[in-house]
């Protein structure tokens, strides 16, 4: 109890001390805290000099950094077909709007390059992977959502299910020509043959 109390006693005339002489109190906490930064100062140097950072640069175009995950040959697809889409399918598409007129012959141009049913193996088609299919699919909606819907709709509901459930007869006798040109009398009779051919 006695150390208890002239401890107290120590701490309260040294606050006293202070409190009469703040010039002194304001020196000692300034070398104190300049002592303090010159150390971090120090410390913080030789830590950078030891290990600096590697800094990421932000796209904001790609935030996810999906282009440096594709393959090169997704690359290649990519890059040839938004030639395509940019040069030869846009300027059709602006007049083809204005006068409310719809091109067959772009999805047969579509066909003769092997974007429709690309990740079909065999018959024709280009047996590409999904990811190169659906930049595709991205970059013909970058020009016209309408001719992107085409080649959706004739990838995945019409030729894929007959890869996934036609025969081999069936495989043979219809993918080479959907994957060539789009018809749509065609494409109603075979579903009108799938649904009666029990």
């Amino acid at each position: 109890m006695f150390h208890r109390s002239v401890s107290i006693m120590a701490l309260r005339s040294a606050v006293c001390r202070l409190l009469v002489n703040p010039h002194r109190c304001a020196f000692l906490s300034a070398s104190r805290a300049q002592g303090t930064a010159a150390a971090a100062r120090c410390d913080a140097e030789r830590s950078e000099q030891r290990a600096k950072p590697f800094k990421v640069q932000f796209d904001w175009r790609d935030a996810l950094d999906l282009e440096g995950q594709l393959t090169e040959e997704e690359i290649m697809i990519r890059d040839s077909f938004r030639t395509y889409c940019q040069e030869k399918l846009m300027p059709r598409i602006l007049m083809a709007n204005r006068n409310e007129v719809f091109h067959r012959e772009i999805v047969s141009e579509m066909g003769e390059m092997g974007v429709l049913g690309p990740t079909i193996k065999g018959y024709g088609c280009a047996g590409t992977s999904y990811v190169a299919y659906g930049l595709i699919a991205r970059e013909v909606e970058r020009v016209d959502s309408g001719y992107r819907s085409v080649m959706s709709v004739q990838s995945s509901l019409v030729m894929h299910p007959i890869n996934a459930y036609g025969t081999e007869e069936q495989k043979q006798k219809y993918l080479p020509k959907l994957g060539k040109k789009i018809n749509s009398l065609f494409i109603t009779s075979f579903l009108i043959f799938i649904l009666t051919d029990q």
